[in-house]
């Protein structure tokens, strides 16, 4: 970014598309916060909220996007809506020419993520996926920490939460959700072995449902994934990621373990162990990371003034491929290649 010109760029008008915590906690502050940006108007089926929320920010409110797209022009709209709504909400954006910051997942499927893919091609417009950790400096750090450790051999993942209620929303269904601890919740440490790693050759994956007593919801609560890298013929990446709703814990871990040593992150705290079990090296975060989401809207701004960057949504083929592999080999009790799943061209580097 140059920082000498950022105060000279234009200022661009933003939609909020659904009024639930992820656009009031993170992206409204972050709109506000932002000099290039102005909050121009707000949409939300719940009408009584939305009459709150916009008489409390002095802006339009609407009830469908239709007609927010015929009062108004925004340049963007910041899109965090039930997953099943994404795909209506998207086309109708895209062809009205507004790019789109959209909340993860890219998509409930792959056969989903190519119809949302064709409108944006299509319709000549830019859309980001919503995927915070790669604007936290804990996880950056932690990508360039893994040279220090040799050739990786290993990694174990684990993301867990204790969600008091998991039958109260549309998260319960299905049909609304498109799943539950993998392509919610797990989604976001699905990207971030994607950003570090790649697409995995191979996913085995074993689902559970029902572990909160007396709740009712048809998706799973708890998933563990294998996965491998084929770095070569003998030599292989071995990989576990374990997600879960009704843990009793909140843990955030990621161990990597490589032939000279091993980086161990867990809650905010990176630590950098030697072949002996010895902490070399400890970085610690202090508090919640508050500037994740100001960093991700800054960056998307930077996109849309960039006329020659494409849209970088096709990225997120590759998580569709795992997330997909990961229900299929739970269903067909096998390993799958994500690889094969989506053509070559969307997870060769």
């Amino acid at each position: 970014m140059d920082l000498l010109n950022h105060k000279n760029m234009r200022q661009f008008k933003v939609a909020v598309i659904g009024l639930g915590n992820q656009n009031l906690s993170d992206h409204i502050p972050s709109i506000l916060d932002n000099e290039n940006c102005i909050l121009d108007s707000l949409c939300d089926i719940n009408e009584d909220k939305l009459k709150v929320i916009s008489s409390t920010y002095k802006v339009s409110g609407f009830t469908n996007i239709k007609e927010l797209l015929q009062l108004r022009k925004p340049d963007f709209a910041i899109v965090a809506v039930p997953h099943s709504e994404y795909l209506g909400i998207i086309q109708q954006l895209a062809q009205a020419k507004v790019h789109i910051l959209k909340e993860k997942p890219f998509a409930s499927s792959i056969t989903e993520a190519q119809q949302i893919d064709n409108s944006i091609i299509g319709n000549g417009v830019k859309m980001q996926i919503s995927v915070q950790r790669r604007f936290n400096p804990v996880y950056s750090t932690f990508l360039q920490l893994s040279r220090r450790i040799g050739r990786i051999y290993s990694i174990e993942a684990r993301y867990t939460m204790n969600i008091e209620n998991l039958s109260f929303d549309w998260r319960a269904k299905k049909s609304l959700s498109g799943g539950g601890a993998i392509i919610d919740m797990g989604y976001h440490f699905i990207d971030v072995l994607i950003w570090f790693f790649g697409l995995p050759d191979e996913i085995f994956t074993r689902i559970s449902y029902s572990n909160k007593e007396g709740q009712t919801y048809d998706v799973e609560d708890t998933a563990f994934i294998n996965f491998t890298y084929h770095t070569t013929s003998k030599k292989k990446i071995l990989g576990s990621l374990i997600l879960s709703r009704v843990y009793p814990e909140k843990e955030e871990t990621i161990n990597i373990i490589g032939t000279k040593g091993s980086i161990h992150l867990k809650n905010g705290v990176i630590k950098i162990i030697n072949k002996q079990g010895e902490v070399q090296d400890e970085f610690l975060k202090a508090g919640k990371w508050h500037l994740a989401p100001n960093e991700q809207l800054e960056d998307f701004i930077q996109l849309l003034e960039d006329p020659v960057k494409p849209s970088p949504h096709t990225q997120h083929f590759q998580h569709m491929a795992f997330t997909e592999a990961a229900y299929q080999s739970s269903e067909l009790q096998k390993s799958i290649n994500p690889k094969e799943l989506i053509p070559e061209e969307l997870w060769k580097n």
